[in-house]
């Protein structure tokens, strides 16, 4: 599935370049549009749907809803992965088996009307948790390593500047298609609240039976504020000509 993606998000960047050449040598006015419903393609990536409505007030203002849903696989146990950021990112490891629900609104100024360039603000808030998951954390040799039965739910809260260019395929009557490339960055304060109910330290071994069973389950609660890094590709469908 996920290479089906990419291979999708390939070809629709070479045709990006290719509408590019096409779209400076068009002299007609585009099409302008009320509304927009876009899909983004690359929270696929990440186990989650997250599909977005832009009103155009003007040519230059629009606001923006999002609303997206965390969707896990079958797994009974996960590993973590390694940091490559670690001044903006965090370990994604629980998309796999995590739930969740994302909720967002924005507003866009439009830089350039025939360009499409645009910068934008939105504010956020995702609920994600697992219940009572196999958790591998491995570093090699390390004392560090365990592996834990355990649930969690963690709350984002945080607040994201963009960067982006939309670029029109199709221009109809009554709709059209255009794809939104995105960059940018943000602040994030996260609650994360762990319950370990079972845990062998120093190993990543996947007996479970040789999991010892804590009595209580012990609860965690972390507070902190993360720098993020956003990107991404959107697929819309403008509707309702102005």
């Amino acid at each position: 599935m996920r290479k089906l993606i990419l291979a999708i998000s390939i070809i629709l960047i070479i045709q990006i370049l290719n509408l590019e050449s096409y779209a400076q040598e068009e002299t007609k006015e585009k099409t302008t549009y009320k509304n927009n419903i876009t899909l983004n393609l690359g929270r696929f990536v990440l186990n989650e749907a997250r599909f977005g409505y832009e009103r155009h007030l003007t040519e230059r203002h629009t606001l923006r809803a999002i609303i997206g849903f965390q969707y896990p696989t079958n797994s009974e146990s996960f590993n973590s992965i390694p940091i490559i950021f670690p001044f903006f990112t965090y370990p994604s490891y629980y998309y796999k088996v995590s739930k969740g629900i994302y909720l967002g609104a924005g507003y866009s100024y439009i830089l350039g009307i025939r360009s499409g360039i645009y910068i934008s603000a939105e504010a956020y808030f995702n609920y994600n948790y697992y219940d009572k998951k196999y958790y591998h954390f491995c570093v090699g040799m390390d004392m560090d390593s365990y592996v834990s039965l355990e649930s969690m739910k963690l709350k984002k809260t945080g607040l994201k500047i963009i960067f982006g260019k939309k670029a029109r395929i199709i221009s109809g009557r009554k709709t059209g298609l255009e794809l939104d490339f995105f960059a940018g960055f943000g602040i994030q304060y996260r609650i994360e609240e762990l319950t370990i109910f079972e845990k062998r330290n120093g190993s990543c071994h996947w007996d479970y039976s040789e999991l010892y069973k804590k009595d209580p389950p012990e609860n965690k609660t972390y507070r902190n504020w993360h720098p993020t890094l956003n990107a991404g590709i959107l697929i819309g469908m403008p509707f309702g000509q102005k």
